[in-house]
Order: C-alpha cells, then sequence, then structure tokens
C-alpha cells in the first residue's frame, strides 16, 4: 500500500475560508518514565533541576512553515484533568505559555494525560482558531532488573523555518530504573511503506541517532533496538518536517453548488511545497509524481464505501450528491 504523503478535503455546498492551524507537544524527555518498585527509583527522575520533564507546544499554519506559538492566546494546560493557566506553578508544574515543565514523578496512577488548549488568529482573516493538541506520558513499573530502553529528543522532534539544523536522540539503557551505561548494542531503524529498514549510512552512531530535514517526509518514525547480556529492548520515536512538507489545495473552478439536482462540477487537487506550486491540472500526465486517491463522505460524516475515483481533476454529478457531500483527495507518491 502506498504511503500517504498529504490529504486535503472540500465540501460541495459549503465554503470555509480560514487556514488550518494545529498544534503540536514534544516532551524533552520522551513521553516514558521508568520505576523501579523495590528501590524506588525514577529514571528520569523529573525532580531533579537538570532532568525536569519541559513539554513544548508548537503551532503550525497551513502554507506557513514557521511556528506560530507566539501568537497563541488565552492558553491553558490541563494535566489528569487539572486546568493551569499560563503563568501558574503549582502542584509540581509549572504553565508557560509555550511550555509546561514538570518537576513531579508520576507516583498517583500511571500517567500524566496532557492537554494544550489556545486560540490562535489565522493569518489572513483574524479569526481565532481554537487549537489543541495532547499527549499522555506513561509510567513503565519495572519487575526488578529488568532491561529497557528509552529514547530522549536532545532538541525536539520538528524541523520548522527556526530549527533546520539536524536533530539528534539518545537511546539510554535500564536495569530497575537505574542507568546501564556498559556493553549494550545499538541498532537503529526506520519505517518506510511498513517495513523496518536500516538508516542512512553516517546517521546513526552507538546510542545516538542523527536526523537531517531531508531524512525526513512530512515525518518519519525510528526504531532503536538495544542488546546486553542477552537481554533485548526496544523504543520508538517520530520526527516531523515543517519546513517543506506536500500540502493539497482543492479548487472547484466551476463552483462548489450544484442547483436542482442538475449538472457537474470539476474539483482539481494541486500540490505545493514551501509556499511553491510544484504540480496542477496542468501537469501532463506523464510528469506527474503523485497518485490522487478520492473518497467520499455524505452529509452525516459517513463513508461511502462504494464510491471512489483518482486523478488530479475528478468531476462530481448531481446524481452523485444528496444534500451535501465531502470529497477527500489522499496523495502519495507513484
Amino acid at each position: 500500500m502506498a504511503t500517504v504523503l498529504s490529504r486535503g478535503q472540500i465540501t460541495i455546498v459549503d465554503l470555509h475560508d480560514a487556514r488550518q492551524i494545529q498544534a503540536y507537544l514534544n516532551a524533552s524527555l520522551g513521553s516514558a518514565q521508568q520505576y523501579n518498585p523495590d528501590t524506588g527509583i525514577f529514571s528520569p527522575n523529573y525532580t531533579a533541576s537538570s532532568t525536569h520533564n519541559v513539554v513544548t507546544a508548537s503551532i503550525y499554519e497551513t502554507g506557513n512553515s514557521t511556528n506560530r506559538i507566539g501568537a497563541a492566546q488565552s492558553v491553558t494546560w490541563t494535566i489528569n484533568g487539572t486546568e493551569y493557566t499560563a503563568g501558574t506553578t503549582k502542584n509540581g508544574f509549572t504553565a508557560a505559555a509555550d511550555k509546561l515543565t514538570i518537576s513531579v514523578n508520576i507516583t498517583s496512577g500511571n500517567y500524566f494525560n496532557i492537554v494544550y488548549k489556545a486560540k490562535v488568529p489565522d493569518s489572513i482573516t483574524g479569526q481565532l482558531i481554537d487549537v489543541m493538541a495532547n499527549m499522555t506520558i506513561t509510567k513503565s513499573q519495572s519487575a526488578g532488573a529488568l532491561f529497557s530502553v528509552v529514547i530522549q529528543p536532545n532538541a525536539g522532534q520538528i524541523f520548522d523555518q527556526n530549527h533546520t539544523a539536524d536533530l539528534t536522540c539518545t537511546a539510554k539503557c535500564f536495569r530497575g530504573g537505574t542507568e546501564d551505561k556498559s556493553g549494550t548494542q545499538f541498532t537503529w531503524h526506520k519505517l518506510v511503506n511498513g517495513a523496518w529498514v536500516d538508516v542512512d549510512t553516517g546517521r546513526a552512531s552507538g546510542a545516538t541517532l542523527t536526523v537531517k530535514a531531508a531524512d525526513v517526509l512530512n515525518f518519519q518514525t525510528y526504531r532503536v533496538t538495544a542488546v546486553d547480556s542477552g537481554n533485548t529492548a526496544y523504543d520508538f520515536i517520530t520526527f516531523e518536517d515543517k519546513t517543506d512538507p506536500y500540502q493539497i489545495e482543492l479548487f472547484c473552478p466551476t463552483g462548489s453548488t450544484i442547483k436542482n439536482t442538475q449538472g457537474d462540477t470539476r474539483i482539481y487537487a494541486r500540490v505545493w511545497q514551501n509556499n511553491t506550486m510544484i504540480e496542477s491540472e496542468e501537469t501532463e500526465s506523464t510528469a506527474q509524481k503523485f497518485t490522487y486517491t478520492w473518497s467520499k463522505y455524505n452529509s452525516a460524516g459517513t463513508k461511502d464505501t462504494t464510491w471512489s475515483k483518482t486523478g488530479n481533476s475528478i468531476t462530481v454529478t448531481a446524481s452523485e450528491i444528496t444534500g451535501k457531500a465531502t470529497f477527500i483527495c489522499e496523495l502519495s507518491k507513484k
């Protein structure tokens, strides 16, 4: 099955002028904490000043690779149901407009469920858009000296205009909640079309993985395999590239309204990368680099499993619409 690179949608009858705005969260120490019930040791220990886990928020708008976190308004963080407004410090959490600092270990329950909410103005219309992102940091309780590995990002997991340099992450091994630095061998792989393959030459060096922006097409997941004294452990990490993602624009020059159940309309899919149109309805079929797969949803949001089309332009007839329908186009490389 082809890897979906991008997805776009259009609703016939209804038009939306505001751009899509999304929020993302990254944790400086990853999304897992190890705990040894025998020794009472947490790894990493969030209470130590040098190992607070800092969750950083990023906000991106369609067609703009600049992190717009500075435009966020009315920011709130919610941890396990308790709300913290920006500027609040309590219960071991310090909330700011762009980050949440965690200086308390997971002692009650087995996780921190974190929800970030804000309002961000659309850069074109000025309309305030509600954005939300969430992540869960889980506590893994070991059975004595259980061998495990945790990947920690060293400078975040997102490439954008403010960070185009290489990103690195480091795998750390633990036994019973105590870091084990001796005799461990590390092997790194990346997920490609559903299969784990070797990372590019020069990217992996022992416990450290270096990722370049060119290695990431929108997003890329990596896996580390740690082996020590016959014990094997795995962990995973995903990097995202906001500097040059593929984005689909769905263009309907004949209008998005069909009247009196008569006539038809034409929808074109145009592909943009880094604010440049790289493929459109004017691109010859022999020169097209992508496959376009279309699906249809009715007014209740239910997918029509009997309907499908392909190509970077399709014709929608009145007989295919009852009231209104939403058409989604998925992009994948040929």
